[in-house]
């Protein structure tokens, strides 16, 4: 299992991670000696579906908060960005699943400060009737000014949804990992 992915798990599922261990090929490693039991960390989603225009880039505006014990995304300024409080390397993703339809190409990108791509994948859809569920993941060094943000983009021909599911879509997050 690769730290990415624990972190990932650890952030998707907002578990309690302080004191646990990862137990592998390599010796056992607790989590907190590579600081995943801090609190620099959030997890963001929406509570309704958003339309994105057909041609048209967008930056998602998240409305709830999972988890976000210091604070880095506010719900009233800003809506659209996660800000970094304290330096450091992060890991950070997002998740989306877009309606359902049989045009077109699916973007998601990962912007610091609304314009340097850290993280972008493409879809493109081929068969009627699908849904496209896309994921973009990224470890940066973010600076205490930094700002990250979902940028998304589809040229189906029409607006296209992205809804709501579950507790995956659509979500951006980020843990503090050095």
């Amino acid at each position: 299992t690769s730290l990415a992915s624990v972190a990932a798990l650890a952030v998707a599922s907002n578990a309690s991670i302080a004191g646990r261990v990862l137990v592998g090929v390599a010796p056992v490693v607790s989590l907190s000696s590579i600081g995943l039991d801090h609190p620099y960390r959030f997890r963001i989603t929406r509570t309704a579906a958003v339309s994105i225009p057909d041609g048209t880039n967008t930056q998602i505006q998240w409305t709830e908060t999972v988890f976000d014990p210091a604070s880095m995304h506010s719900s009233t300024t800003s809506t659209s960005e996660a800000n970094f409080v304290v330096p450091g390397t992060y890991l950070c993703g997002a998740n989306v699943e877009w309606e359902s339809n049989a045009s077109g190409q699916r973007y998601l990108s990962l912007l610091v400060n609304g314009t340097t791509e850290i993280g972008v994948t493409a879809a493109r859809v081929v068969t009627t009737g699908q849904t496209v569920r896309q994921q973009v993941d990224a470890l940066y060094a973010f600076v205490s000014t930094d700002r990250l943000s979902l940028r998304v983009f589809q040229d189906s021909g029409a607006s296209l949804s992205i809804g709501p599911v579950a507790s995956y879509s659509p979500i951006l997050w980020a843990v503090k990992v050095g």
